[in-house]
């Protein structure tokens, strides 16, 4: 009987979501829902090397569209975050690493409540620069939500929102 062949297994590609967190207020919930980045890279080269310095190269295209579902314990339903409750999306995706210098595209909605009565529904665009996504590595996106960058001014609908700005924090546990 043949002896076992050994393996080491290493991810090839970064794993991605996000996290919402409610500071609107006290009296306010808010639920996530359709978070997708629209213009992921959907093809490239990944070299394979003994001396464990994989590298992707030739990373093209930017029309792969990822959804990551609701903020909640289910991809199609949102859980209602509460005032400085955080919540992550159902869904995590895997996306080919790229270099700083690339940056996508993130759609979301957002619905405001007060209690359960919804006090309407809000489309957000926001975009992620400067980040670089490596090997192996799982990056959860958080966004804080609060009156600022999710409510539309009643008085002039099609005033610019304030950017909803993401910070990065690395998973480490999914790195053996």
């Amino acid at each position: 009987s043949p002896q076992p062949v050994g393996l080491t297994f290493k991810h090839q590609l970064s794993k991605v979501k996000f996290s919402f967190k409610n500071n609107v207020s006290g009296a306010y919930n808010i639920k996530v829902t359709d978070v997708k980045i629209t213009d992921a890279k959907s093809s490239g080269t990944l070299t394979v090397s003994t001396a464990d310095d994989n590298a992707w190269s030739d990373v093209t295209g930017n029309e792969l569209v990822l959804s990551f579902g609701a903020a909640g314990t289910d991809a199609n339903t949102a859980e209602a975050i509460g005032f400085g409750t955080e919540v992550e999306t159902y869904n995590e995706q895997l996306m080919i690493p790229t270099a700083s210098t690339e940056s996508y595209n993130v759609t979301f909605t957002v619905e405001l409540l007060n209690g359960t009565v919804s006090l309407g529904t809000y489309n957000h665009t926001a975009t992620i620069s400067g980040v670089e996504l490596k090997l192996g590595y799982c990056y959860d996106f958080a966004a804080e939500l609060n009156a600022d960058n999710i409510v539309v001014d009643p008085d002039d609908p099609d005033a610019q929102l304030k950017p909803i700005e993401f910070t990065v924090n690395a998973i480490s546990t999914w790195i053996d």
